[in-house]
């Protein structure tokens, strides 16, 4: 009954993105890819138990930037290299959880931090 119940909310979840999209006039690949916002690299999502590439690049980057941030945000930077290493090959995907954070024996950058830029009305990033 539990595992309907969340089902049946993934599917609320996307068929209200789904009708917003339209609504904002979104390309169809990108409301297609809103399909696959509960979906983990096991296959333990939802709605459909995607798995692996199954699910598209770009979902896969937002799954863990996004936990990554909220992480970050409540517990710190180290918290959320910790749980992206935790859940690496279950949540996310290996090879982004690697590259976000690379296992303590991996040598550091000590490049200087990014400067993020939101984009200016035409898209394109201000310098």
């Amino acid at each position: 009954m539990f595992g309907n119940d969340l089902s049946f909310r993934a599917d609320a979840q996307f068929a209200s993105a789904t009708a917003l999209a339209d609504q904002l006039g979104v390309e169809p690949e990108v409301t297609r890819r809103l399909a696959f916002t509960f979906e983990r690299w096991d296959g333990a999502g939802l709605p459909a138990g995607c798995r692996h590439e199954q699910i598209p690049l770009e979902v896969r980057i937002v799954h863990l930037s996004n936990t990554c941030e909220v992480f970050a945000r409540a517990r710190g930077t180290q918290a959320a290299m910790e749980m992206a290493r935790s859940r690496r090959g279950t949540q996310f995907d290996p090879a982004l959880a690697d590259l976000f954070s690379p296992p303590a024996s991996a040598p550091r950058s000590t490049g200087s931090s990014t400067n993020w830029r939101c984009p200016t009305e035409n898209g394109a990033f201000a310098p």
